[in-house]
């Protein structure tokens, strides 16, 4: 902005007295733009199209149109905004269309106004455009977005199925999976990460290889969109589902999206002993308690335990003898304590 000098008059008589009067430009008001969809604000510059704001249009046939999406452009500003164009670009911008508003329009300070963008897809897979407005936001023009959608040829029946994983604690790792989906039939998840597999409707199971430290607690399932309907209108659950010890099944339907996360906790066991004082050539009895404080039963558990330098186990009635250490199997519930 160019700097910006007080105007300023001097008046003088004749005894030399001066009075000086100065006037203040006023500052000029600016517009400030935000662009939402279900009365969500897109950021400016978004390349991650969904549901909730209504940027994924989620699964169309090919050749039919979807039901129009309206999205606002608001001023929250207190200057006017000018829109100048409303356009759209991109690899497949020929497949949605635009609707609603004609440019140049104004609109006030605290005013909006509406514009729609149908789907209609050319071909198969994925499909991917460019929203691009231009105005006289002093930051954000042009203003950009992308939309996408899913096409699918009439007739053609087919869904997706995503796998995902979360730890406690966060960054877990190396979690191996094993399926009846596709070739190679198996894929390594790391906390956080997912899998995503178009499929055909249909049956499929899904088992993950637990690694040592760590327990399953439970896989959870939920539709994110279901046949005829727009991704992200208020599906949740609905997921047909069983989960057998670390094997999930999971149906998927026709154009349905469904969602399974398994939930990991690593292992963690409190161990107290009682350690008596012992002479040269005697014999100590420890008591070692294993306390599960884990938040869900553990199965299964291999619990290992490194002897003190200069001492042995004796044998002990169900617990076989190991020379260095003592594993015992165990299936400790919540809060409960092995001995």
């Amino acid at each position: 902005m160019p700097n910006v000098f007080p105007r300023v008059a001097i008046f003088c008589g004749v005894l030399l007295f001066c009075l000086m009067t100065w006037s203040q430009p006023a500052l000029a008001q600016t517009a400030e733009i935000d662009v939402q969809g279900n009365n969500i604000s897109i950021v400016d510059g978004s390349t991650t199209p969904n549901a909730a704001d209504g940027t994924d249009f989620g699964f169309v046939n090919v050749n039919t149109t979807s039901a129009p999406h309206t999205f606002t452009i608001l001023n929250t500003g207190a200057g006017a905004l000018n829109i100048s164009s409303l356009t759209l670009s991109g690899i497949h911008n020929l497949d949605f269309a635009l609707s609603g508003l004609t440019t140049p329009t104004t609109v006030g300070a605290g005013n909006s106004v509406t514009f729609t963008v149908d789907f209609t897809p050319s071909g198969i897979g994925s499909r991917l455009a460019t929203v691009e407005i231009i105005s006289n936001d002093p930051n954000e023009s042009p203003y950009t977005f992308d939309v996408m959608g899913d096409g699918f040829p009439p007739g053609e029946q087919s869904g997706f199925l995503s796998i995902a994983k979360t730890t406690f604690p966060s960054g877990g790792s190396g979690f191996d999976f094993i399926h009846d989906i596709e070739a190679p039939y198996a894929f390594t998840l790391d906390d956080g990460m997912s899998q995503l597999y178009e499929v055909v409707p249909g049956a499929y199971t899904i088992t993950e290889t637990v690694p040592t430290g760590w327990s399953l607690e439970f896989v959870n399932c939920f539709v994110s969109q279901g046949p005829g309907q727009v991704a992200g209108a208020g599906l949740g659950g609905g997921a047909n589902y069983t989960v057998n010890g670390n094997s999930l099944t999971v149906t998927v339907a026709a154009f349905e999206s469904v969602n399974c996360t398994f939930f990991n906790e690593e292992n963690q066991i409190d161990k107290e002993t009682q350690s008596p004082n012992v002479e040269a050539g005697g014999v100590a009895t420890y008591t070692i308690a294993i306390t599960n404080t884990f938040s869900f039963d553990f199965q299964g558990v291999t619990i290992t335990d490194t002897l003190p330098a200069g001492f042995t186990y004796r044998a002990t009635v169900g617990i076989a003898e190991n020379g260095v250490t003592r594993n015992s199997v165990t299936n400790p519930a919540i809060g409960d304590s092995e001995l």
